[in-house]
């Protein structure tokens, strides 16, 4: 009898391990996919900050980025 219910209890521990272990991988693979969703953002983020900076331009000096500001705000839209 002891026998028996030491049987059923170890397949409930292997039973509830085996759903820990799931549980585990299932946090561990979104934790992972965030981390690669956070690392194309910051890409992301970083290629639109690249093109600002290349499409800057030039500047001699004061005034010359102040004229190139002026125009650039008129092409977008801006009321500068």
């Amino acid at each position: 009898m002891l026998g028996l219910l030491l049987g059923r209890m170890k397949v409930y521990a292997i039973a509830v391990g085996a759903a820990g272990a799931a549980l585990v991988a299932v946090y561990l693979k979104g934790a992972a996919a965030q981390r690669q969703k956070d690392n194309f953002e910051d890409l992301e983020q970083y290629r639109a900050t690249r093109k600002n900076i290349d499409d800057s331009g030039p500047a001699s000096g004061p005034d010359a980025a102040r004229d190139w500001l002026r125009e650039r705000d008129r092409k977008r839209g801006g009321n500068l």
